[in-house]
């Protein structure tokens, strides 16, 4: 919120891609003294292997979503603009060139 910047990566969906993601996000927030994460209901964000992690660096709080939550529009109006001005107008022959 104090940025004003979204970090977000695809991924596949295990939990070592998830965590490798969270220690990329520690890197770029050292200063900041809570970082506070929304999140789906992904199995992967609940493993024992994230809980561990969490275990470590007490200052990330994670945010679940409750499932067909509306306040989530907003977030599909972003992925909506990114689909209309980026993907559409691309040309991917694979997922990796779509990432």
């Amino acid at each position: 919120m104090k940025t004003g910047k979204v970090e977000g990566k695809r991924l596949s969906g295990t939990s070592a891609e998830f965590i490798a993601f969270l220690n990329q996000l520690l890197s770029k927030t050292r200063w900041a003294k809570e970082i506070h994460i929304v999140l789906d209901n992904l199995s992967a964000h609940k493993t024992k292997a994230v809980e561990e992690f969490l275990g470590q660096y007490p200052k990330i709080r994670f945010h679940f979503t409750p499932t067909y939550s509306s306040w989530l529009n907003q977030l599909e109006l972003c992925f909506a603009k990114i689909q209309r001005h980026v993907i559409s107008r691309g040309i991917f022959t694979s997922v990796a060139d779509l990432a």
